[in-house]
């Protein structure tokens, strides 16, 4: 569960998209969850969206915290839901610290791209290279005190047909993925089409932990940041639509 930003980065900058509130029940592959619901501090239910491997709620897209912060308050979110035991289970997550003087959301991350060792523009990435992603400062990132993961860090890379095509790793996986200390993220020339646009984003998420009864329970506060960017070379493959599609439902500037 947590609160987060979305941020779009520009040639003259980066700007605000939206602040963003959403609650998920990841379910273990051959297990399964049912009469899924999420009640709020302030007495207000709300049921979650059956995926499959994964129950949601999400909440609207503001433009403003404190408009995030009325709707979705500071306090205890009780997750309820059902097991194929038929047992019903509850879980206390706690949102804290946004709001109250010092938003615990971090900074709007600012996403820089090299080859070879040089910054490279956006509007020419060349595709026969290895494409190194770098950002700024994950400044509020820190380690877990209760010891189940750091706070964490994503990137991700989209083509134009707004479909992912990397990921560099969600924890609890089995796979590597990042954490506040990672630096720089290598995504190999052999994931990139020639002559095409494409789109990243990176995000730094502070995490809360706790574990109760086998659940694990995060509470992130994150920071997401969206660039695009344009591979030299000429395009071969499916053609791209005029007009790249969003990859993530964070991308409220793009249908």
């Amino acid at each position: 569960m947590g609160k987060t930003t979305n941020h779009r980065q520009g040639t003259t900058g980066t700007s605000l998209l939206n602040y963003h509130f959403f609650a998920e029940i990841f379910v273990k592959e051959d297990g399964s969850v049912s009469d899924a619901t999420l009640s709020f501090p302030d007495g207000r239910a709300q049921e979650f969206e059956d995926l499959g491997f994964v129950q949601e709620v999400h909440g609207g897209r503001y433009e403003r915290e404190a408009e995030l912060d009325r709707l979705y308050p500071n306090g205890d979110y009780t997750f309820r839901f059902t097991t194929p035991s038929g047992r019903e289970k509850a879980r206390v997550l706690r949102v804290r610290g946004t709001g109250e003087g010092e938003s615990r959301i971090p900074n709007a991350v600012s996403i820089s791209l090299r080859q070879n060792g040089r910054e490279v523009s956006p509007e020419a990435v060349n595709p026969g290279e290895d494409l190194e992603i770098t950002w700024s400062a994950f400044e509020t990132g820190a380690s877990d005190p209760n010891g189940i993961v750091d706070d964490l860090l994503f990137a991700v890379v989209g083509n134009c047909h707004g479909e992912k095509i990397v990921h560099s790793g969600r924890p609890f996986e089995g796979t590597p993925y990042l954490t506040y200390e990672t630096t720089r993220y290598v995504v190999g020339s052999e994931r990139l089409s020639p002559g095409e646009p494409h789109q990243i984003f990176v995000e730094h998420a502070r995490v809360d932990t706790s574990e109760e009864g086998g659940l694990v329970g995060l509470v992130t506060y994150a920071a997401t940041t969206f660039l695009d960017f344009e591979t030299t070379g000429v395009a071969s493959g499916k053609p791209c639509p005029r007009s790249m599609p969003k990859m993530d439902a964070g991308q409220t500037d793009r249908n």
